[in-house]
């Protein structure tokens, strides 16, 4: 069964060079995500049978028929659970109407009766490092809360498929839907 999440890729030219070296320096036994793996997590749906594929598109087409395009501020570096005892290393994103967007594909995924993980609420991030015990990063996370990483279009969600290697996840698109302005 394959393990999808759904997803808004990075733009090629979000730079976070800078803050991955200052991670490499200031972290202990950091586990820095693959920068082409950067995206935002609207919904993980773990594993799934392949048949539930095409209900997931349909969900995606519902969930996109609601909300327009846009562009969001990559900016801040934060952590969870907190910066004192961090876990994983983010940048956030910043634009009101992804929150809508990934409240309107959870209900469509409800509507079509996918199951998915929502323990939490949604938090607009890109994932950019892991660490294996949690550790005070406040010292790295205060000089950058305010960095300015670029802009970050909202045109795209991504249905990934992600395999699980030694070396990292490799991801997949197992389909895309381009949001457009019919909302």
């Amino acid at each position: 069964m394959p393990r999808l999440f759904i997803g808004i890729p990075a733009p090629d030219t979000l730079d976070a060079s800078g803050v991955r070296r200052a991670i490499k320096q200031h972290a202990r036994d950091p586990k820095l995500v693959d920068p082409d793996n950067y995206h935002i997590t609207l919904a993980f749906l773990g594993d799934k049978p392949q048949a539930t594929i095409p209900k997931i598109q349909h969900a995606l087409h519902d969930a996109t028929t609601r909300t327009p395009p846009g562009t969001g501020q990559a900016q801040g570096l934060g952590a969870f659970p907190n910066p004192k005892h961090a876990s994983v290393i983010w940048i956030g994103i910043h634009h009101e109407p992804l929150t809508r967007l990934a409240e309107n594909l959870h209900k469509a995924l409800n509507e079509h009766d996918i199951s998915f993980d929502d323990r939490h609420d949604f938090h607009a991030h890109l994932t950019i490092a892991r660490l294996r015990r949690k550790q005070d990063i406040t010292p790295l996370t205060t000089p950058h809360q305010d960095t300015d990483f670029g802009p970050f279009p909202i045109d795209t969600i991504h249905l990934y498929e992600s395999t699980l290697t030694p070396q990292g996840p490799l991801y997949e698109t197992r389909a895309s839907v381009t949001l457009e302005d019919n909302a």
